[in-house]
């Protein structure tokens, strides 16, 4: 059904299916738009990798993971679970408008941010301080 959406709005030359590939960083240099159509996730590590090369996303509403991505900013489109025309037409939007595509690229790098190892590993850090002061003060 999506590729016959992609030909019929004359998109065959923005939009490639390209199944399995080992290079991701060949991959999401190479695109414009992430898409995330899985309809079970745990954290979806793709669709944070995507956001951090700056790639605007397009995903379904999946168990966990996309929303919490959407809830920090404004990072692309959240469509219904096999909603296939919806997703289909956040593709096509975002495909035709350059302007939206380039501020939910933006805001997905700065949204990846927030989940990055450096990111993590700071909060980790203030956490084990601030409980390590907090020890000398209950004694």
């Amino acid at each position: 059904m999506l590729e016959g959406l992609v030909q019929s709005n004359a998109l065959s030359d923005s939009v490639q299916f390209v199944g399995h590939k080992s290079d991701r960083e060949e991959i999401y240099t190479s695109g414009s738009i992430f898409c995330l159509v899985s309809r079970y996730e745990g954290f979806p590590l793709a669709l944070f990798e995507a956001a951090s090369y700056g790639l605007p996303i397009v995903s379904v509403d999946c168990a966990s993971g996309p929303r919490e991505m959407f809830a920090l900013g404004e990072v692309g489109r959240l469509v219904p679970v096999d909603d296939r025309s919806r997703l289909a037409d956040a593709l096509i939007e975002l495909a035709k408008d350059s302007g939206a595509r380039d501020h939910c690229g933006r805001e997905a790098r700065k949204t990846a941010e927030v989940f990055s190892f450096e990111s993590f590993g700071k909060r980790w850090r203030q956490y084990a301080t601030s409980l390590h002061a907090m020890r000398g003060r209950t004694s």
